[in-house]
């Protein structure tokens, strides 16, 4: 037997418009938790926390742009991830 949002509402005696939205918002939030990790893993690699200090590493010529370039293109996507996933949270 699988449960539905409805089943789960009535059993729980709450309204599914607020498990709907608390399974988004744990959804989403799990989302963002993953993505700053692995971007947390990704700037320590290179001894920094965030993209512009990255973006910085290149600038002062700290390290060759072909070096860290795949990061730097992770690290921006995710960043980008993250910042959405934070407006979508801002809108529930």
């Amino acid at each position: 037997m699988s449960l539905s949002l409805e089943m789960i509402a009535r059993e729980l005696n709450i309204p599914e418009e607020e498990i709907r939205k608390k399974s988004l918002q744990a959804f989403l939030l799990d989302q963002l938790r993953k993505l700053e990790a692995d971007m947390k893993v990704k700037c320590a690699r290179w001894g920094v926390t965030s993209l512009e200090e990255m973006e910085g590493l290149i600038e002062e010529d700290r390290f060759p742009e072909s070096d860290i370039l795949d990061d730097l293109h992770e690290v921006d996507y995710m960043a980008g991830r993250i910042r959405r996933i934070k407006e979508m949270l801002g809108k529930l």
